[in-house]
């Protein structure tokens, strides 16, 4: 198969460069030979002399050969550094991990001989090309041999295990929430009906989308991406027709009807006119403008009543204990992409031999790289070299990051992060330790989950929940304390003790500056009604369930919640310092 595919390669190849070549009035005979001489086969069918001493010379400069066609010919040490693009070309290459490793390897070279500044400005990339036949069987096992299948698990350190940062778990109050369905008026538009049918302007190229499945037999699937008008009108008529009305009166723009209901052909000549008006040639429409035809048409349709609304009601105040929050795990490998971790300085009793032997692991392969070739990979955080007294890097320039003891006040043995923001966040808990009690990254799922809703592109009705990224506790009266000591005036924080507030529980949510999700404003308000609405329960005298490790909360927390941005965070941090923005709610 490799000779044949080879060879047709060849030609191939030849045609190419004849076709580039000033001197194309040369034999075919000419373009072939030079062809065959950018190819090289390295099957068994050959003997070894016949590609040995080309192989051998594959990386000199003068040797022209760019492309190997091998069928298990090539050895397990083989190494080659200017191997940039692998394309299998049967499905078995990929049936084991270890193929899977092999053929990636063969291309995870750094070339020798190129310069520091060459590499920093185009990084070589090893491409493979596989088939799209062979996608669905082999993605599963490719993920696994390129990520690693090494993990790093954070977890709440034990309670009673003697751990100094375990003082530092503590306890939050949250709603359990009982969903309901009711039914609601519908105030649809106020009677108001739009008097003509309006369409977007769509692209003049609306056809067929193919699809090709392999799946034991070849199928294709085929796919339009538009309606014509006659079934768009038969389709609005046949919803007329299954409806009862009152009144049988429609007024379609310039077409009026009455005393029955419109007919297909009324509707085909409404839609054609919207059509002729938004500038659209043929009959074809889009998806969008077939939805703008749907509810167009629907104003006129008969509605019930009522309509049914699910909604989430608050019941009893329960307790979310940092001790029993559950495990999260990150891949090693992502510690060279995003991943951020952060350990302290007694990480060696803290993190347990399955976490002890991955930094081992991570240690050891940035090891084998000298300083200069791991400024290719990243630069070391400006926090960290500021406060080295703080914080250090535990390999090369980036996470894990090591962190003085006295200021990671966190129960957790380590902290796993997915953002740049977070991280930032977390620079800054560091640097402001002293007005802190204690902290928590909550897990993405499962902690202390807020639903929200909002409408999706302005129609859809969407329920969801999240997690908030970070719980902040601070004890109120040494707060004060630390204030007073910097000569900050405390009146307003003394007034929320006088209203028994103990202690404040920051709650924030981190986005990027150029967060753009619809969801995110509809989160940031249920975030603040939930906890105004804790709050108000709590200060109402409401009691208190019996707080986590077997005490006993007497004094009254306060929620604040906050979605930042990093560009937000040096005003929030300098507010937290002041004592400033904490009377709220």
């Amino acid at each position: 198969m490799a000779q044949k595919k080879a060879e047709e390669f060849i030609q191939f190849l030849a045609n190419e460069i004849k076709a580039f070549s000033p001197d194309s009035r040369l034999p075919d005979s000419h373009f072939e030979s030079v062809a065959r001489s950018k190819v090289l086969v390295v099957i068994a069918r050959l003997a070894k002399a016949d590609y040995q001493k080309r192989l051998d010379e594959i990386e000199r400069l003068d040797e022209p050969a760019e492309f190997i066609f091998a069928v298990n010919k090539l050895s397990e040490g083989w190494d080659v550094d200017n191997v940039f693009q692998i394309v299998p070309m049967q499905e078995r290459v990929f049936e084991s991990k270890l193929l899977i490793s092999q053929v990636l390897g063969r291309g995870l070279r750094i070339p020798r001989k190129a310069s520091h500044g060459d590499i920093l400005g185009n990084y070589p990339i090893v491409t493979v090309t596989n088939h799209e036949k062979f996608a669905d069987h082999i993605r599963e096992l490719v993920d696994s041999v390129t990520q690693c299948e090494v993990y790093l698990t954070s977890a709440p350190l034990p309670v009673d295990a003697g751990f100094a940062r375990a003082e530092h778990h503590f306890s939050l109050i949250d709603m359990a929430y009982t969903p309901v369905t009711s039914l609601e008026d519908r105030t649809g538009n106020g009677g108001k009906i739009s008097p003509e049918l309006t369409l977007n302007f769509q692209k003049e190229k609306l056809g067929y989308t193919v699809t090709y499945q392999e799946t034991g037999d070849k199928k294709f699937q085929l796919r339009k991406n538009f309606f014509t008008a006659d079934e768009v009108a038969y389709n609005q008529c046949k919803r007329f027709t299954l409806r009862v009305f009152e009144n049988r009166h429609f007024q379609f723009g310039e077409t009026l009807i009455a005393g029955r209901i419109p007919q297909v052909e009324e509707i085909r000549q409404v839609i054609a006119a919207a059509l002729e008006k938004a500038g659209i040639a043929g009959e074809r429409l889009s998806e969008e403008n077939a939805r703008l035809v749907d509810l167009y048409f629907s104003q006129y349709l008969p509605v019930g009543k009522k309509r049914p609304r699910k909604e989430s009601r608050p019941g009893n105040l329960i307790f979310r204990e940092t001790s029993k929050m559950d495990r999260s795990s990150t891949r090693a490998s992502e510690l060279d992409r995003d991943a951020v971790v952060f350990v302290s300085e007694d990480y060696e009793e803290e993190l347990g031999k399955e976490n002890l032997f991955v930094l081992e692991y991570v240690k050891a392969m940035r090891g084998r790289m000298d300083e200069k070739q791991l400024s290719l990979f990243d630069k070391e955080e400006p926090f960290v070299g500021k406060k080295s007294d703080l914080i250090r890097c535990f390999a090369g320039f980036r996470s894990p990051y090591i962190v003085n003891t006295s200021v990671f006040k966190t129960p957790q043995n380590m902290v796993r992060l997915s953002s740049h923001g977070e991280t930032l966040f977390v620079f800054g808990l560091l640097e402001n330790a002293r007005y802190i009690d204690a902290w928590v990254k909550s897990r993405d799922m499962g902690f202390y989950a807020i639903e929200y809703e909002y409408f999706r592109k302005g129609k859809d009705r969407t329920r969801g929940s999240f997690n908030p990224d970070f719980f902040i506790r601070i004890d109120l009266d040494r707060y004060i304390r630390m204030l007073r000591e910097d000569g900050i005036d405390c009146t307003g924080l003394r007034n929320l003790q006088d209203h028994g507030i103990e202690s404040i529980i920051r709650v924030v949510e981190i986005k990027s500056d150029d967060d753009d999700d619809e969801a995110t404003p509809a989160k940031e308000r249920y975030a603040v009604e939930h906890f105004q609405a804790l709050n108000e329960r709590l200060q109402a005298g409401e009691s208190i369930p019996a707080a986590a490790n077997g005490k006993e909360e007497h004094g009254i927390p306060l929620y604040l919640f906050d979605l930042l941005t990093p560009s937000q965070f040096d005003k929030w941090f300098e507010l937290l310092r002041q004592g400033q923005d904490l009377k709220r709610k």
